[in-house]
C-alpha cells in the first residue's frame, strides 16, 4: 500500500468515526482531503460509499444521488453497493418511485452476487 493510499484509508476511518458520532460536516470534510489525495481505487470506492451514507443520513437523497451516478459506471465494491442499496431502498420506500425500485433491485442482487 503505498503512502497516498496509507494516509487516506486514515481519513476514511476518521470519516466514520466523525459520521459515528453525528459530526457529519467534518467527516465529509475529511472524506474530501481523502480524495484529494488521489488514492487508489479501493480508497476511493470507500470514499464514496462513505460519501452516500452520510447524505442519506441527513437525508440529503439528491446529492447521494448524484454521488451514485457519477461513480457507479467506474466500479463498484460491497461497501458502495450496500450504500447504495440503502440509498435507493429509503428512496424506493418514500416515493414509490419504480425507478428507485429499479436501482434497489439492482444493488440488492449485486449484494447477493458479492457476498455469495
Amino acid at each position: 500500500m503505498s503512502n497516498t493510499d496509507e494516509r487516506a484509508w486514515a481519513l476514511i476511518r476518521a470519516a466514520g468515526e466523525l459520521r459515528g458520532l453525528r459530526r457529519y460536516d467534518e467527516a465529509l470534510q475529511a472524506l474530501d482531503l481523502a480524495c484529494e489525495l488521489a488514492p487508489g481505487e479501493r480508497a476511493e470506492l470507500a470514499v464514496f460509499a462513505c460519501a452516500i451514507a452520510i447524505h442519506c443520513d441527513v437525508g440529503e437523497y439528491e446529492l447521494a444521488v448524484k454521488l451514485e451516478r457519477s461513480f457507479a459506471e467506474r466500479g463498484i465494491d460491497l461497501r458502495l453497493a450496500l450504500a447504495c442499496l440503502r440509498l435507493y431502498a429509503e428512496l424506493a420506500e418514500a416515493t414509490g418511485g419504480a425507478r428507485y425500485r429499479e436501482r434497489r433491485d439492482f444493488y440488492r442482487a449485486f449484494v447477493g452476487l458479492l457476498d455469495a
